[in-house]
């Protein structure tokens, strides 16, 4: 993926809210009863184009960048989201689209490098290429797809920034805020007018304003979580029994004469079950704390040529050693240098490593 240069007014052929405000008073005039299309099916290109138009601004950064680099760049461009681009190649034209960095990265960086007792100066220093989200990894979004789709997408996989791409090229970077503020005209967003209509009335609280209690059924949620849970464990492990190194039967037939497959090693699948001692989610005391998981191998993978139990076992024994080694420097510290580490992230930090 490249990116390009700032596209022209001729790319699309869409109408920009403004004109689609003053087609709607030429409707009004003439007596015809305006048509009005969904927020919902307007397409991401003509959302692109109007972002464009009204304010260009490159979101990227090159590779070599920092984190305080990055930092800058959010808030000096008004940013969300950046393409990190490689621009070592100095022969040619385009910037070679390496990764994607977003502000809400920029955030988790600064959070667990703060919890890994790192300095501030370790923190921004941090190269933006070891952090960003790698080139084959980003979710995309196309030209054509509507907002419905793109809000939909977002929404499913819990992100803010959708590079949209064209023939290669990542054209822009649409977030939810662009698709929000799509219909609205600029002078709607900000001057003196709309300030006194819509936010005069609204600013300031008063002193004694207090957050309110939980609502019952959450706090009884949150006693909940801290009850132990006391269970005993135990695995099995049987691969398919029409399953051989050739591959799986789809019946008795196909498998042959030979005895059903009973051998672990031939399973797509992976688990593991590790017991270690961290902080609790206090930070102040020590506790034994039981992990367990469970990759669900995907057989179809050998029809790829890819053997489908590597990638569930390499990620499930990442897991056992990323415990094993916060364990063992919990030991090594007297408890002061770790802490409980949330499935989430650990199946996130042996994806990495995976």
């Amino acid at each position: 993926a490249a990116q390009v240069d700032p596209p022209t007014a001729t790319i699309v052929n869409k109408a920009a809210p403004a004109d689609l405000a003053s087609s709607l008073d030429q409707a009004k005039l003439e007596g015809e009863t305006p048509k009005r299309s969904r927020v919902s099916d307007v397409t991401i290109q003509e959302v692109l184009k109007a972002k464009h138009t009204a304010r260009w601004v490159e979101p990227v950064i090159p590779h070599n960048a920092t984190v305080r680099d990055a930092i800058v760049t959010c808030i000096s461009q008004n940013i969300s989201g950046m393409m990190v681009v490689d621009r070592t190649d100095t022969m040619k034209r385009q910037q070679k689209c390496v990764g994607l960095i977003t502000s809400r990265d920029l955030l988790r960086i600064m959070a667990a490098s703060i919890k890994d007792g790192k300095s501030a100066e370790e923190i921004l220093n941090q190269s933006v290429i070891q952090q960003m989200t790698p080139i084959n990894q980003v979710i995309y979004g196309r030209p054509d797809e509507t907002i419905g789709m793109c809000r939909a997408i977002m929404a499913k996989l819990g992100i803010k920034c959708l590079p949209i791409l064209v023939d290669g090229r990542v054209e822009g970077i649409i977030t939810a805020r662009d698709m929000s503020e799509f219909y609205y005209d600029p002078k709607d967003l900000g001057g003196k007018k709309n300030y006194l209509t819509d936010v005069s009335e609204r600013v300031g609280l008063s002193e004694n304003t207090s957050m309110a209690e939980p609502p019952i059924f959450v706090r009884q949620h949150l006693a909940s979580k801290h009850d132990p849970l006391f269970i005993n464990v135990g695995t099995a492990e049987y691969p398919h029994p029409f399953k051989s190194h050739d591959g799986v039967g789809a019946n008795r037939r196909d498998f042959g004469p030979d005895d059903l497959a009973t051998d672990p090693s031939l399973s797509e699948d992976a688990h593991f079950v590790s017991t270690v001692e961290m902080l609790d989610e206090s930070g102040t005391n020590m506790q034994k704390l039981l992990y367990m998981g469970v990759a669900d191998g995907v057989g179809s993978w050998r029809e790829y040529g890819v053997d489908p139990r590597d990638f569930s076992r390499m990620l499930m024994g990442e897991c056992q050693n990323i415990l094993r080694d916060a364990s063992s420097e919990c030991s090594a510290t007297g408890g002061t240098a770790c802490t409980m580490i949330s499935p989430a992230e650990l199946l996130a930090r042996s994806y990495k490593r995976t």
